[in-house]
């Protein structure tokens, strides 16, 4: 690791320009309203709806839907600017959904300066996308300051081409920039220690309050961003195994642990004010972990009883060789790796002849722990991950597939180096 130089840094402002355009490409009004999961999208909508009307019960931060669960009735309302149409809100009592709330607060500041609905939702969606670019960008900076120009460059291009990332970017209820902040923030801490050789006791709670803030919006994938929040910190020890940085990896690890416990009770709180009895709120809270967790079906329930009786391999195969999703193709990362995989096998060959490698003990527990973070969700919440398996491609794009370019662009500009010197 080195100090990045002044115009290092301004490489960096143009990778954000960079991404930026990318995102803005793909997001257009039309898009906006149709690409991405908006069947979960009508919670944050309908919580907009609830406190335009200056309400947030039933279901204080949760969210709302209207009519039935998934119909698009939400946006009806929402794009309704005569507020006649009747409403009965129902809570969405399986996630925490502080997205909806911190949404509703700006949806109702511009609603106050009578700002038409489209423009307010356009708004929004520019808003959220705005911080998912300034995440992505802070996590690229970070691959560009441990391994590199050709790494960082390698993460870029293998995003770029392939929209999926950028197609759900806009969604409010997925909130990407949250889900990627607690790795965004270890990434920050990681690099000012680098340059300060100072840790402060005041970073523990920096990253527990992003994960709690993440945690916050949904538990979908937080296997996965609890595990890439570490990366950062693992690799910082792995570069140099001292017994105080490992401990410092222990103690943030452990906070990320306490940011999920404390979520957890804050979402059993929410439920026991809408329940009404502690019994209640935990047969709720149990029925919810184990139908997701694929450990426990839920009375009546057939999808839940049919996820209790899957193998973390059933859901893998699932998303693999099934037909439900968003990406043409039944075989869906495979069209990404094994081109990246040719790339590095005529890489290596080039490498072994001339002893030069773009591997070593960082990258290799780069890739390692990156697979793992994204292929956790599909272990440990086994029914979730099979149900919504359309979605699971995000994880493969949240961190497996941009450490694959890291490697593939390091193992390209060390080739590039080698046909230089001749």
């Amino acid at each position: 690791m080195k100090n990045i130089k002044l115009e290092n840094k301004v490489i960096m402002g143009a990778i954000i320009t960079l991404l930026f355009v990318a995102v803005t490409y793909f997001y257009t009004p039309p898009q906006a309203l149709t690409k991405w999961d908006r069947y979960s999208e009508v919670l944050p909508i309908g919580k907009m709806v609830q406190m335009q009307s200056d309400s947030i019960t039933p279901g204080n931060f949760m969210g709302i839907y209207t009519e039935e669960w998934g119909d698009e009735h939400n946006y009806t309302v929402y794009f309704d600017s005569s507020n006649e149409i009747d409403v009965e809100y129902k809570s969405y009592t399986d996630q925490i959904g502080l997205n909806g709330f911190m949404f509703g607060i700006i949806n109702k500041i511009l609603y106050n300066l009578h700002i038409e609905p489209h423009v307010r939702l356009q708004i929004i969606y520019f808003i959220n996308i705005l911080f998912a670019c300034l995440m992505i960008t802070v996590l690229m900076y970070g691959i560009y300051y441990r391994f590199g120009r050709g790494a960082c460059i390698g993460a870029i291009v293998i995003l770029l081409p392939f929209p999926v990332l950028f197609r759900a970017v806009h969604n409010l209820y997925w909130c990407l920039g949250v889900k990627i902040f607690p790795t965004a923030v270890s990434t920050l801490i990681v690099i000012r220690c680098s340059e300060k050789r100072q840790w402060k006791k005041s970073y523990y709670f920096y990253i527990m309050g992003a994960m709690l803030l993440c945690l916050c919006n949904t538990f979908e994938f937080v296997s996965m961003e609890m595990v890439m929040c570490m990366i950062p910190l693992l690799l910082f020890w792995i570069d140099d195994p001292q017994k105080k940085k490992f401990i410092q990896l222990l103690i943030s690890s452990i906070m990320c642990i306490i940011s999920f416990i404390i979520s957890i009770f804050i979402w059993f709180i929410q439920c026991l004010f809408y329940y009404g009895t502690v019994s209640e709120t935990l047969n709720h809270l149990w029925n919810m972990i184990g139908s997701r967790g694929g450990f426990n079906a839920i009375s009546g329930d057939p999808l839940s009883e049919l996820g209790k009786s899957l193998s973390a391999w059933d859901v893998v195969s699932a998303f693999l060789y099934g037909d439900k999703s968003y990406v043409a193709g039944p075989i869906k990362v495979i069209y990404i790796v094994v081109p990246v995989l040719v790339i590095l096998l005529i890489c290596c060959f080039i490498e072994v002849q001339h002893r030069e490698f773009a591997i070593d003990c960082s990258m290799g527990v780069f890739l390692l722990v990156s697979f793992f973070s994204s292929i956790s969700w599909m272990i440990i919440s086994r029914g979730h991950a099979y149900w919504h398996v359309h979605l699971s491609i995000l994880l493969w794009f949240f961190c497996f597939i941009p450490a694959l370019g890291c490697w593939a662009g390091s193992n390209v500009e060390i080739c590039w180096r080698i046909f230089e010197k001749k």
